[in-house]
């Protein structure tokens, strides 16, 4: 565990932000769960 507490870090970490809002879509008696997302 201190080996690994004591290891050289990179300089860059790629990283990835996701965002979604999820809505209930009723069609008559059928409520869908859909999700709508961006990323960058």
């Amino acid at each position: 565990m201190a080996e690994w507490q004591n290891r050289l870090l990179d300089l860059v970490y790629p990283v990835i932000f996701v965002d979604a809002i999820h809505v209930k879509i009723r069609d008559g008696q059928v409520a869908d769960r859909r999700s709508m997302s961006r990323s960058r």
